[in-house]
């Protein structure tokens, strides 16, 4: 049997520090993340999903953050199919219109204030319990982390006789995930070249996925 393993979203350290502290006492594995992409463990999390278990058996996230709200990454993963059951996933926030509370439990999802009520948030846990099978594996989690880049830090993506710049959303000594304006074709090649520095990397697309905004996602592996 293992551990039951929870990632949290939220941008305010003192909220991941309360949430760690609730399920590390219920002997959890907890995964905390101040900046969401839509995937932020694997490496091939493409606009379907490629891992043949969930990655948690508990998702709770904050809906104002940077890059993606909370809503939009619930339903990102939900178009690109998780393997989580919306049931053991939670949006919270210090305040939602009724149109995107309905939005969240359309999705199957719980919805929280903030600030959380402890009593309220361990009845939901004991929930989300009762539906685990923790004799089944969890997908394995990225060998390396991502570093959730600075907010408007370019790079320039040059492929054929194109040049564009593109944010990075998150980095790492093996690759990027970026966005663009349009969509890369997967194993594209792609030289990037951060803004501030001078020598290009050769990376490869491994995967895409269209964002709410119109722009896309792209994660890219170096060779």
């Amino acid at each position: 049997m293992r551990k039951p393993r929870a990632i949290i979203f939220d941008d305010e350290p003192t909220i991941l520090t309360f949430f760690k502290l609730v399920f590390s006492t219920r002997g959890y594995e907890v995964l905390t993340y101040t900046d969401p992409v839509v995937c932020p463990i694997y490496a091939e999390n493409a606009g379907a999903c490629s891992q043949k278990h969930a990655c948690a058996d508990v998702i709770i996230t904050d809906y104002k953050m940077p890059r993606m709200n909370g809503l939009d990454l619930l339903k990102a993963q939900a178009a690109a199919g998780c393997k989580l059951t919306p049931r053991n996933k939670a949006l919270m926030s210090g305040y939602l219109d009724h149109d995107k509370i309905n939005e969240a439990k359309m999705l199957g999802c719980a919805v929280f204030d903030k600030p959380v009520e402890l009593n309220e948030l361990e009845e939901w846990i004991a929930g989300c319990e009762q539906r685990m099978d923790l004799s089944i594996p969890l997908a394995e989690r990225r060998r390396e982390a991502r570093i959730p880049a600075p907010l408007h830090t370019l790079y320039l993506a040059r492929y054929a006789d194109a040049i564009v710049e593109c944010d990075a959303v998150n980095v790492s000594n093996s690759g990027f995930c970026l966005k663009f304006p349009f969509a890369l074709q997967h194993e594209q090649l792609v030289h990037i070249t951060e803004l501030s520095a001078a020598v290009p990397r050769a990376a490869l697309v491994r995967w895409v996925s269209r964002q709410s905004d119109g722009s896309y996602l792209a994660g890219l592996s170096c060779s």
